[in-house]
């Protein structure tokens, strides 16, 4: 991972939770990936620096404001994956007064629509199954 010494996020704070009780530091690059389960809320979570006039996040060809609430630089953006599933790369494009800074990718979410391992040859459920996505 390069990160330019003006990068306008914190790349330590970047976070994505979910209600299962998991949370996803990422590391800022297009390896980095997070496995969510598709009807859960996911919050991502960005500090960004400055004082921007905007800060969306980009996923799937869909623009979001994210908000910054608490006033304390960190934005964030829930939201319900589904429909979506598979990888899902997530860009954060920041807006200053003086111009846009480009999308930076964060990394990337690994969306499981049925949150079920099947045994290939039976079709049956495994009971018990745990799953490292990367």
């Amino acid at each position: 991972m390069v990160v330019a010494p003006d990068l306008p996020i914190d790349p330590i704070g970047v976070n994505i939770s979910s209600p299962r009780g998991t949370e996803h530091p990422m590391s800022m690059d297009e390896d980095s990936k997070a496995g969510v389960y598709w009807h859960d809320t996911i919050k991502i979570s960005v500090p960004v620096t400055g004082s921007p006039t905007s800060v969306s996040i980009v996923y799937n060809g869909t623009t979001c404001a994210m908000t910054d609430d608490d006033h304390d630089g960190v934005y964030e953006y829930s939201f319900k994956p589904y429909p979506l599933h598979g990888n899902v790369p997530l860009d954060i494009v920041i807006t200053y007064a003086s111009g846009t800074v480009a999308p930076i990718n964060i990394g990337s979410l690994l969306i499981d629509p049925d949150v079920h391992v099947y045994n290939a040859v039976t079709s049956e459920k495994v009971a018990g199954a745990v799953v490292t996505c990367y």
